[in-house]
């Protein structure tokens, strides 16, 4: 089974932002952390770059209207296929 929400993901130096629609945020230094263990997403000390983050992946895509999107798409090719 695939994923059932869109997932996009946006790395700047050494911090890599998660971001899955419908579910929280995670924020990595993959410098320190190169296996994503210690999600700092929650952490106070690293909201500014949480935020920084979230707003460089919202200029470049609309994560919901996308999620919203796809699932269109794929409800519209379901119909397709079952009228066929």
């Amino acid at each position: 089974m695939g994923m059932l929400n869109a997932g996009f993901m946006l790395k700047r130096g050494d911090y890599k932002l998660c971001h899955y629609v419908g579910s929280e945020p995670q924020l990595f230094d993959v410098a320190t952390d190169p296996l994503e263990d210690n999600d700092l997403a929650s952490k106070p000390e690293y909201a500014a770059k949480r935020s920084e983050m979230e707003a460089v992946l919202r200029a470049i895509v609309n994560p919901d209207l996308e999620d919203a999107r796809a699932k269109e798409n794929q409800r519209v090719r379901r119909l397709k296929v079952r009228d066929a």
